[in-house]
């Protein structure tokens, strides 16, 4: 992915736009895979779980429930995905655990990438 997929947000949260016209494969990948209206993709970035510790996540927007379900299956093959809702959206929520050692960037990428393969 080139870094102009990612747009900085606020708060520590990176949202992933809809693609312009002239745009990357996997952008436009990514864009078939979530959803085709609304102004983000996704976005990924930190959450505080109940417990208090600090998860990576990736929320990735859909059109409807189907598109969703489908899309948090073959995310569950690799990541800890689950369907979700977020303001009327549907949503796949995927998350890990904040690891020391772990490069936090390239999971949120293989989160993408994985979501988007053939």
């Amino acid at each position: 992915m080139k870094p102009s997929f990612f747009s900085l947000f606020k708060r520590g949260r990176y949202y992933i736009k809809q693609p312009p016209k002239k745009s990357s494969e996997n952008y436009r990948r990514l864009r078939r895979a979530t959803r085709t209206a609304g102004s983000c993709l996704a976005w990924f970035g930190y959450e505080y779980n109940k417990a208090g510790k600090t998860n990576k996540v990736v929320w990735f927007y859909l059109n409807d429930e189907k598109k969703r379900d489908a899309l948090n299956r073959r995310l569950s093959k690799r990541f800890t995905a689950s369907p979700k809702r977020d303001d009327g959206a549907y949503c796949v929520y995927v998350s890990s655990p904040l690891k020391q050692s772990e490069r936090d960037f390239e999971w949120f990428q293989s989160v993408v990438d994985f979501a988007i393969k053939k």
